[in-house]
Formats: C-alpha cells, structure tokens, sequence
C-alpha cells in the first residue's frame, strides 16, 4: 500500500487550480493535471476518486482557505462596522494574494459540478462570520438582507475591483478601498 503524501497532494491542487483557470472545468482532464503537477495519472486516483471528488475536496480547501485568511484578526467583541471593514479587508488581500484560488472558487462556486455535500462543507468555516451577520442584524445596524443580498452589496463590487487591479497589475490604493468600503457599508446598514 502507498503511503499519501500531502506534499503530492498539493502538487496536485496547485496544478488542478492553474489547468481550470486556464482552461475551465471541463477541459480539465485528470492526465492534462497529472502532467502540469509533474505526477503520473495513477497517482492522483490514490487521493481522489473521480475529477469530481478531486474538485469538490479543492473548492472545499479553497474555501477554507478564504475563511481562515477573512477571519485573521476577528473576534465577535468588537464593534460591528469595525468587524465588517476588517472582514471585507482581509477578503480583498485574499483576492490580491490568492488570485489562483479566488478565481478558481469563483467559477466551481456557479458550477453544476458542486456536490450539496460540498456547498454544505465549504460553509462550515464561515460559521462564525454567519453567527457575526445575525448579530448585527439583532441590533438593527445592518438591514435583514438575506447572505446573498448582502454579499452581492458588501463583497462583489470590492472583488470586481480587485479582479481589474489584478489584470492591469496595479494596486488599489487605501483611500480607494476605503471609499469602496463606505459605499458598500451605506448599502447594508440601517
């Protein structure tokens, strides 16, 4: 029996996640990841069943990931807007960090090929950022918008920016975040 080793296992994420962005899901052949993570085909079956199971386990890795970059320095006790800056913050330099891994999330999180069992494990982490929202929508200071609602308001327009910094390789000065962060704040906020 052959020994996992979790050092192959990233080989095999890594290249998994640049053979998708670059190609898609679907032209995403087990062999085409095999090749790029410098591993025969047999291999990557020792870790994963079917390119289904390998794309669930790394948009759950993924997923993880983000959250546990979003929730560095968090803790339930401090005041809420100070919370959301600090989780939209640490979101935006996940994007700017793990450009890979955001646009890979991005694009599985739409795909047909999600498992429920994947969309019910890659909230998990999220758990405490979930209990978080109920909280400040207790204490009236952000309206009673459901997560999608308030993730498309607060998030997605910070990520569409963050994406065009990325592909025009520039930065996004602090002023300019600061400014997005306002806006996006006035939109939840009661």
């Amino acid at each position: 029996m052959r020994i996992k080793d979790e050092h192959k296992k990233h080989k095999i994420y890594m290249a998994a996640v640049k053979i998708i962005n670059a190609e898609g899901l679907s032209g995403a052949s087990m062999a085409k990841i095999a090749r790029e993570a410098g591993l025969s085909a047999a291999t990557i079956y020792l870790y994963f069943e079917h390119k289904e199971d390998m794309l669930n386990k790394l948009y759950i890795a993924s997923k993880h990931k983000m959250s546990l970059m979003m929730l560095q320095g968090f803790n339930q006790e401090m005041p809420i807007k100070v919370s959301f800056f600090l989780l939209w913050t640490n979101y935006y330099h996940f994007i700017a960090e793990n450009f890979e891994d955001f646009i890979f999330i991005d694009q599985f999180a739409s795909s047909p090929l999600i498992l429920k069992i994947s969309r019910e494990e890659a909230k998990k982490p999220y758990q405490t950022m979930g209990e978080f929202v109920e909280r400040a929508k207790k204490e009236n200071v952000i309206a009673n918008l459901s997560f999608e609602v308030m993730y498309a308001f607060m998030f997605v327009p910070m990520a569409e920016l963050a994406k065009n910094a990325y592909k025009a390789n520039t930065e996004i000065d602090q002023d300019t975040l600061a400014s997005l962060f306002e806006l996006s704040w006035k939109a939840i906020s009661k």
